[in-house]
């Protein structure tokens, strides 16, 4: 379950029961408001992953505008907030500005990432840490900038880490042996 901003644990849905006490537009909107319910039980998701799942499930189309404005009514979908979890969590596991971005489109969130370069600010002590503790297992350069260009780092950060990150200490004490 999502928390939000506040820290506190997200709303958890209402019981089934409850929407039968909603007025509707639709006919079908009941039925598509319990399955989208049973939805959000498991995880928070975004107005679009919703509509795709609830498309999936083979439910009355005509009805998901009116469902899914009432959830964003209720709380019970909120974009924005799933976002930001969604980049928090992101930088947390090491991720650049990119991979954030590309990982939100897929989501359906791809309008919270566009102003990202502004918000996101790369970590370039943590790329430097990681640079460094990569040589120190043994791991080339071109590998240490494909890792971090997987996570979505830009380039220009990446190579300013490898260009100033200390070599590795296994290849100092080599060198050391060498000369000594």
């Amino acid at each position: 379950r999502g928390l939000t901003e506040e820290g506190g644990a997200a709303k958890r849905p209402p019981p089934f029961w409850s929407c039968m006490q909603l007025s509707w537009r639709h006919s079908g909107a009941r039925e598509v408001y319990k399955i989208a319910l049973r939805i959000l039980e498991k995880r928070q998701r975004s107005n679009e992953e919703l509509r795709a799942m609830l498309k999936e499930r083979h439910c009355e189309e005509a009805a998901f505008d009116e469902v899914l404005e009432r959830l964003e009514e209720l709380g019970y979908v909120n974009d924005h907030e799933l976002a930001h979890l969604f980049i928090r969590k992101a930088q947390t596991k090491g991720w650049g500005p990119r991979r954030i971005r590309i990982e939100l489109k897929k989501k359906g969130l791809a309008k919270f990432g566009e102003h990202l370069e502004d918000e996101v600010i790369d970590d370039y002590p943590r790329i430097l840490e990681y640079t460094t503790q990569q040589r120190d297992k043994g791991k080339t350069d071109q590998q240490i900038m494909g890792a971090l260009d997987r996570l979505g780092h830009r380039r220009t950060l990446i190579m300013r880490a490898l260009k100033e990150a200390p070599k590795s200490v296994w290849l100092r004490r080599v060198y050391l042996d060498l000369i000594g």
